[in-house]
This record gives C-alpha cells, sequence and structure tokens, in this order.
C-alpha cells in the first residue's frame, strides 16, 4: 500500500500531464510525429490524446509523448534532472489500453515505481551525465518507464529482469 501522500502527489502529476499533453497535441511537432506514425501504426485500443484515434501501444505512446513534453510544462525533478512523468505516462496509459484497462490503484503504483526507478537510478549519474549533454528524460526514463509498465502488463519476474536489461541496450 502506498502512503497516502505519494497517492496524492502521483494524481496530481498525473492530471498535470494530461493537461500539458492535451495542450501541446496540436503542435507542430506532435502533428508530425503522428502524421508519419499514422502512415504504417496499427490499429489498436490505445488512445491517441486530443484525438479519436486508437492505435497499437507502441505508435500512441511515441505520439503522446513528444505532445507530453513538446511545450516542455511536464513536471521536472530535480532529483533526476529530468521529466519523470512524459516518458512513464504515455507509455504506462499505452499498456493499460493494450491489457484492456487496469484499476486505478494498480495505475497509480505501477506510476509510483516508476518514478522511483527514475529518481533512485538519478542519484548515480546525475548531474554527471545532464553536464556532458545527455538528458535524463531519455536515458533514465527509459528503466522508470520499463519498470512502471512491468506490473500492467503483468511480465513474470524474469521477464521483467530481462525486459529491464533490454532498456539498456
Amino acid at each position: 500500500t502506498l502512503p497516502r501522500e505519494a497517492v496524492y502527489w502521483a494524481k496530481a502529476l498525473l492530471l498535470d500531464l494530461v493537461g500539458v499533453t492535451l495542450a501541446g497535441v496540436n503542435e507542430e511537432a506532435p502533428r508530425i510525429m503522428r502524421k508519419l506514425t499514422e502512415r504504417t501504426a496499427a490499429p489498436g485500443p490505445a488512445i491517441v490524446f486530443g484525438s479519436d484515434l486508437r492505435l497499437n501501444g507502441l505508435d500512441a505512446a511515441l505520439i503522446n509523448g513528444v505532445a507530453a513534453h513538446v511545450l516542455d510544462f511536464d513536471d521536472a525533478s530535480n532529483t533526476m534532472g529530468g521529466h519523470p512523468s512524459a516518458s512513464i505516462l504515455p507509455a504506462l496509459f499505452a499498456a493499460a489500453a493494450e491489457m484492456g484497462g487496469v484499476s486505478g490503484t494498480r495505475f497509480i503504483s505501477a506510476f509510483v515505481t516508476g518514478i522511483e526507478v527514475n529518481c533512485k537510478m538519478s542519484r548515480g549519474v546525475n548531474f554527471y551525465q545532464y553536464n556532458k549533454g545527455w538528458h535524463p528524460t531519455s536515458t533514465i526514463g527509459v528503466f522508470g518507464c520499463t519498470a512502471a509498465c512491468a506490473p500492467p502488463t503483468c511480465l513474470a519476474c524474469g521477464r521483467t529482469r530481462s525486459t529491464v536489461i533490454r532498456a539498456l541496450t
């Protein structure tokens, strides 16, 4: 069970990211990404924010991730030196859709797991990598995203470990 304060802030971050994503959907970068992706994307259950389009999870997460970060008003973590929600939530929404939905409790728990992984890993490399020109939203965000998406997709422990190892490569 998560502490009440963690749940509160996870919900606040979730609402914030949905808002900035919807604000960003009509910007040039997400429009270009959507146009390029729609040509080859398979249909699926995952919604593309700001539209009635539903695509496979991977493509919907890509488009939504661009929209989430394009205005650069998404959350920021001083520990991470980046934007944890922009890398985690678009993928988590897509993973949940691919599963046919998950409970709100499970979704929030997975999101908090991703944030924790991002922040804990960042303690080992930040701000060194940031000062070298690397952006933790992508370099660290992939691990938080992987950790967050493992529970809603019901990966077994062995598969979760191999999935995190693949994120390293």
